[in-house]
């Protein structure tokens, strides 16, 4: 039988130990060059930037980071993934794009947030 990885988040240094879900995307807004005797002709670069979508369940005492905070401040914060299996870690600065709660009956009380940051790669 194989064993399979997972990945756990630190945001603000804290270990946000109610992570459910987590989405990380390493992308570029990279414009194709595109002329009228060559046709396409490469890429013209752009800057690099890792997102990261989280979903966590929150406890009746309260949620490890104050994101509404950070977010309202505009504070730069660090996020670290860190893949369980491997040990290799990605650390990006930059800051959180929105937090969002959601409760209702009978549900677990949520909290999920996006960030943009700096792109940092695991290793």
């Amino acid at each position: 039988m194989a064993l399979y990885s997972n990945m756990v988040v630190y945001g603000g240094g804290a270990l946000l130990s109610h992570n459910t879900e987590v989405d990380t995307t390493l992308s570029a807004d990279d414009q194709d060059v595109e002329t009228i005797p060559l046709g396409y002709d490469g890429v013209s670069p752009s800057p690099e930037k890792r997102t990261i979508s989280c979903t966590n369940v929150v406890p009746v005492s309260g949620f490890e980071v104050d994101l509404e905070a950070k977010f309202m401040a505009r504070e730069e914060i660090e996020m670290k993934l860190q893949q369980i299996g491997s040990g290799k870690s990605c650390v990006s600065k930059g800051t959180l794009r929105s937090v969002n709660m959601r409760g209702g009956v009978g549900a677990t009380m949520t909290l999920s947030f996006e960030f943009t940051g700096t792109p940092g790669i695991f290793k």
